[in-house]
């Protein structure tokens, strides 16, 4: 029966009659002209519903592709306006050439310490916050021709904030930075120019003096509790000061005075390497938070010198 079989097979033409047709096709012969074969299965909506899933979905994708083509294009005009690394650098020279810079603000002036006397306020999550931007003020130093001494202050081997750093962070007792753990009020003791920033400061930062030591709190605080790092200066008669932003943006709400570790270590990082505070501000400053830049008319009649709660 198989020999029987296998002749009848060899014998049969190209297109055997005896041959099944599968199902739900149509021969290529009865399509009408620019009609695509059709398929087994649709992907068409069987419903109202799903059709407006779909469409909810389609939309969604849309506004995606557009948010990330405008950050690329922001993340580019930032590194436009960066201090260039010299681009005809090989891999290697160029990482060589980031780390002389790191290891050169050892000895930058002027130093900058962020306190991290604030983690029992905060929870586990708002500490791995404080240790990214930590990182993220780290990596701006070797932008920049001219850098701060960074510091970390109140930062004990024991706390919650080294264990992430030890574990999460691959190299970070080899950065180029000094710890303590010892309080940034301790081991600063009797140097007079040591200024807290802080936004419930009634003293405006007008400029940053290489001779100075900045203090930032290491403090990221979902909940925005007021007067917490000023309390504590106060008690020590420490020097307070907060950044210019109610000079150059009009009606500030507390939500946009207040910033994040990052962004205030950038904002004295490019005004101590010559960009003037207009720009500094603009570029730095998240666009989220909707601030309202002053004009040149309304500068000085809503811009006062010292901050009216």
């Amino acid at each position: 029966r198989i020999q029987i079989l296998f002749e009848h097979m060899s014998s049969c033409p190209a297109v055997c009659p005896c041959a099944e047709v599968a199902p739900n096709t149509i021969p290529a012969a009865e399509l009408k002209p620019g009609a695509a074969p059709a398929s087994p299965t649709s992907l068409e909506p069987t419903s109202k519903k799903a059709t407006k899933r779909l469409a909810k979905m389609e939309l969604y994708r849309s506004r995606r592709i557009e948010i990330r083509k405008k950050k690329k294009l922001e993340r580019k005009a930032r590194s436009l306006t960066q201090a260039p690394i010299k681009s005809d650098l090989s891999k290697r020279e160029r990482i060589q050439f980031e780390k002389e810079r790191l290891r050169k603000s050892l000895v930058a002036t002027p130093k900058l310490v962020i306190d991290c006397f604030y983690e029992g306020l905060m929870s586990d999550k708002e500490i791995n916050k404080t240790r990214m931007q930590i990182l993220l003020c780290y990596g701006l130093l070797k932008l920049h021709p001219r850098s701060f001494h960074l510091h970390l202050g109140n930062f004990d081997k024991s706390s919650k904030l080294c264990h992430m750093f030890e574990t999460k962070t691959p190299g970070f007792n080899d950065m180029f930075l000094t710890r303590f753990a010892e309080g940034v009020f301790e081991y600063f003791e009797g140097v007079p120019n040591l200024v807290y920033l802080t936004p419930d400061s009634d003293t405006i930062l007008s400029e940053v003096e290489p001779d100075s030591i900045y203090v930032i709190g290491g403090f990221v605080d979902d909940h925005i509790r007021r007067y917490t790092s000023l309390n504590r200066c106060k008690e020590r008669n420490i020097r307070t000061a907060r950044l210019p932003l109610d000079q150059h943006f009009h009606k500030l709400n507390h939500k946009q005075e207040v910033l994040t570790i990052n962004q205030v270590f950038e904002i004295l990082l490019l005004v101590h390497n010559g960009m003037s505070w207009d720009e500094t501000l603009l570029r730095v400053l998240p666009p989220r938070k909707s601030y309202i830049p002053l004009t040149a008319d309304t500068t000085t009649s809503l811009c006062p010198d010292t901050k009216t709660n």
